[in-house]
């Protein structure tokens, strides 16, 4: 594919029409603002052509900055990606980077799955992952709302949410989620019909 870096009006540009984030951090993207403006960009933006406009397969966050500073341009790589090619490039941009949460995570792989009709077994390929992964991301929006969200706030690690998603009693799971959001857990015990649950951080 063709790699040269052009200058498109940042005006042509449209978000992605799936983004990974549901939120932006304001000082982090500022931050990156502020070093486009003194430094330059250092890595060029990836566009899908759509059209007379272009969408935004990688590099959301410094088209937003870019936006942010006012700038006019930005640079960039026009790709001629099928919809499927361009889900499965912003997947590889996105997806393992360790600011991503994992809530943003789940969301986006069950609209991928929606979107190219793919299965599991495929999607575990494209990411170079085991099923097993990609089946306990899509998990998480099965878990009550009041878990989902603490995860979504960093309130809770994944990993306690997923044992406290184990406690089968609603109420019960519900107080040692509240408990863990605000003082956090290592490891506790709740006690209901005569079985103990452990829940560790992992």
């Amino acid at each position: 594919m063709n790699n040269e870096v052009n200058k498109i009006l940042v005006d042509l540009i449209d978000d992605p029409a799936v983004a990974m984030r549901t939120k932006t951090d304001d000082t982090a993207l500022a931050d990156l603002a502020e070093s486009i403006k003194s430094n330059g960009l250092i890595q060029p933006i990836i566009l899908k052509q759509r059209g007379d406009r272009y969408e935004v397969v990688a590099g959301h966050r410094r088209l937003q900055a870019h936006r942010l500073i006012r700038a006019t341009h930005i640079e960039a790589i026009i790709k001629e990606y099928t919809e499927e090619q361009a889900e499965s490039a912003k997947v590889h941009e996105n997806l393992f980077r360790e600011d991503v949460n994992p809530v943003d995570q789940a969301m986006f792989l069950a609209r991928y799955i929606e979107r190219t009709k793919c299965d599991l077994n495929d999607l575990a390929r494209t990411l170079n992952r085991s099923v097993s992964w990609v089946a306990s991301r899509l998990e998480i929006l099965k878990y009550p709302d009041y878990l989902i969200d603490e995860v979504y706030n960093g309130k809770i690690s994944l990993g306690v949410a997923e044992k406290l998603n184990q406690i089968p009693n609603e109420q019960t799971k519900k107080e040692y989620t509240r408990f863990a959001a605000l003082q956090g857990i290592n490891t506790k015990t709740a006690k209901k019909d005569r079985v103990d649950f452990y829940i560790n951080d992992l």
